[in-house]
């Protein structure tokens, strides 16, 4: 397994992952064939996440095809520079692999050398192995959203989960 920093000529390959993972799970925010991003619009987006500071997004590849993604996007505004949002998504034959901590541990390291001390992420209340994962990891529920996704006509609620590193270097207000 090979985890590395997406290029801009993953992007095909980023939508074929995507593909597969909005089929193969429902803990994905598109369901099939809704996601409409085009072989170009992929490109920007990979061209931001190459040019811009407060983004990085690893990929899993596993014999040439990729697999897996962890992705952080900072914000730009200058209160809230510290804060970013995680999204990751590995296929289903490798989950259990070891392979999200290994991209988890990756991605928080380099939000760390972004400054990124404030890491936001939302999952559903029954992605149970997801959220194992964020708690290994130092993530705490911060919150609950009720009927927050709607799932095939079944309403789920999602935790609002964080991760907050380095704060006794900043005066806290309470």
């Amino acid at each position: 397994m090979d985890i590395r920093l997406v290029e801009i000529t993953d992007a095909a390959a980023l939508l074929v992952l995507f593909a597969k993972l909005d089929t193969e799970t429902e803990f994905m925010l598109y369901e099939p064939g809704e996601r409409k991003t085009t072989l170009a619009e992929q490109e920007k987006i990979l061209t931001g996440f190459k040019q811009t500071s407060n983004k990085v997004m690893l990929i899993a590849e596993k014999a040439d095809q990729v697999v897996g993604f962890c992705l952080i996007v900072g914000h730009c505004q200058a209160r809230v520079s510290h804060v970013g949002s995680l999204v990751i998504g590995i296929v289903q034959q490798c989950t259990a692999s070891g392979l999200g901590s290994q991209l988890m541990a990756l991605v928080l390291t380099r939000a760390s050398e972004m400054n990124i001390l404030r890491i936001e992420l939302n999952v559903s209340t029954n992605n149970y192995a997801a959220i194992a994962l964020y708690k290994k990891f130092a993530f705490k529920i911060e919150g609950e959203k009720i009927a927050a996704i709607n799932l095939n006509g079944i309403l789920v609620n999602e935790y609002s989960m964080a991760r907050v590193e380095k704060v006794d270097h900043f005066n806290l207000n309470h």
